[in-house]
Order: C-alpha cells, then structure tokens, then sequence
C-alpha cells in the first residue's frame, strides 16, 4: 500500500497574518503507463512512426519514444517519462501494433533496429 504527503490549508488565514499549512497522508496508487492514454491514441502514434525512421534504442536523437511523446503530448525530458515512453512501446511492439525491424542506415554505414509500424490493432 502506497501513501503521499499532501499539502492542506488549515482555514485559519486573517487579513493580517496567512494560513497555515499541514501535511497530511494520503493513500496513493501508482499511475500507469497507460493512464490518460486512449485507443485512439495508437493511431496518432502510428502515424508519427511511418513519418520518417524512429530508432528503438532510447540513446538514439531520434528515439522512437520522442515520437510517442509528440503525438501524444508527453513528457520526455526526465528519466521518469522516458520510461513511461519506453513502457508504452514495448508494449505496442508486444501486441503488434508496432514492430523492430533491422534497417540499414547510410549514416552509420549499417545496420540498426528501428520502430516501424505492424498490424492495426482493432
């Protein structure tokens, strides 16, 4: 069982002196990495991976996570919400929706695993 600190005003604020604050505990459930996210969703995703190539390594500048994070208005600035992108797409490729695949890449001179699109999911 989780819990958090939650700051509460106590209601005693004058016009001359503010109100305290205490913090209390609460219970708390950890989010997952699907909250907020629609079915829908998957789509605008698919979308931005066919767009151009998307790296499955998450060192990558062009990480196919920043992807996610761009269509679906996610963070991906903090360790956090990279895993959170990482979760999702680990996801998506174990249902298929989206796929590895090995492509060369003229820059490097050879071959990488990049996110690609697989079936439509229903």
């Amino acid at each position: 069982m989780w819990r958090k600190l939650e700051n509460v005003p106590l209601g005693n604020g004058t016009d001359e002196d503010p109100e305290d604050w205490v913090q209390v505990v609460t219970a708390w459930t950890l989010p997952g990495i699907f909250d907020g996210v629609q079915a829908a969703d998957l789509g605008k995703v698919q979308a931005a991976i066919r767009a151009r190539d998307w790296a499955q390594n998450i060192q990558a500048s062009n990480w196919a996570g920043y992807a996610v994070a761009e269509a679906l208005g996610l963070g991906s600035d903090t360790k956090a919400e990279r895993q959170r992108l990482k979760g999702l797409l680990q996801s998506w490729i174990a249902a298929g929706a989206l796929k590895v695949e090995r492509r060369h890449v003229a820059r490097d001179g050879r071959d990488k695993p990049m996110i690609v699109v697989g079936s439509p999911v229903p």
